[in-house]
């Protein structure tokens, strides 16, 4: 029997609504969304969105031409947790195997936290883990559809010793980014 973990809900312009997932299969979690276009009443086939052999933590966001943006961590062939993101202009029945690594950082990436503004440009968060435990959250912009991102900034807090990590994010009808964590 499957689980299903770290669910995330959107609803698209048209009024699809989308939820994204980690299922556990026996063995690994991998990241799977489904589509509903009866409000929610039911849901079509999910589609496997990840590539990785241990995937988790989905974060979701939709443009208002409908293209899917999915971002997770995942575990790459070093074994180390990265934050990864595709997309889908076809109402997610694809998501094509340009898999796109966001950050080259050095420790652990965890819980993506992402968001697209009026003109398409893909907002990114996530926490990051160095190698002196150090907990910081990280932010990212895309202005070019999520092919890429924008170098990194970190993002400090009042107290910048305290552990930063799972972030959400947001974005206001300016386009100005909000982060809480």
């Amino acid at each position: 029997n499957a689980v299903y973990e770290d669910v995330e809900i959107s609803v698209s312009s048209t009024g699809d609504v989308y939820i994204v997932f980690s299922q556990i299969l026996p063995g690994a979690p991998h990241i799977f969304l489904a589509k509903s276009v009866d409000g929610g009443v039911s849901f079509q086939g999910s589609t496997r969105v990840d590539d990785q052999a241990y995937s988790l933590y989905p974060a979701m966001a939709i443009d208002s031409a409908g293209v899917i943006y999915v971002a997770w961590t995942g575990f790459g062939s070093d074994g180390i947790p990265k934050i990864y993101m595709k997309k889908s202009t076809d109402g997610a029945q694809t998501f094509p195997n340009s898999l796109n690594q966001i950050s080259n950082l050095a420790g652990e990436q965890w819980f993506p936290a992402l968001s697209v503004d009026q003109a398409g440009s893909v907002y990114l968060a996530w926490g990051n883990v160095d190698s002196t435990d150090n907990y910081d959250i990280y932010f990212a912009k895309s202005m070019d559809g999520g092919v890429s991102f924008e170098e990194q900034s970190v993002i400090r807090g009042a107290t910048t010793n305290a552990a930063q990590y799972s972030p959400s994010l947001v974005l206001d009808s300016a386009g100005r980014a909000f982060i809480l964590w």
